[in-house]
């Protein structure tokens, strides 16, 4: 377990963001829970913080691409092994697909 944990503050203006009439998060809700986290103490400074936020990085936004690149291939892998493959699509047996050379180039 984390010895302490962050409170990732956007500034003032970012819960007034409207996610939509239907999103549950409404902009006065964070408002409100960051007011109650503050009133109550929760944030003590040892093991709760509250960290402003900052835009990211280059290397953040490159580390990020390449982890949606490698979970993206797993699924991709994962769903075409599940698939199973045939050499004649006449003999095809329900919900399969043809053989595809591509999929080793994955």
């Amino acid at each position: 377990m984390s010895e302490a944990v962050e409170l990732i503050w956007y500034g003032d203006d970012a819960p007034w963001y409207d996610h939509g009439p239907q999103h549950p998060l409404r902009p006065a809700r964070v408002r409100l829970t960051r007011e109650l986290i503050l009133a109550y103490g929760i944030v003590d400074g040892r093991s709760v913080l509250e960290t402003p936020a900052r835009d990211a990085r280059d290397e953040d936004i490159l580390k990020a691409a390449e982890d949606w690149r490698k979970a993206g291939r797993a699924v991709a892998l994962r769903l075409l092994s599940a698939t199973p493959r045939v050499e004649s699509i006449d003999k095809a047996p329900a919900g399969a697909s043809p053989s595809a050379p591509w999929r080793e180039a994955l």
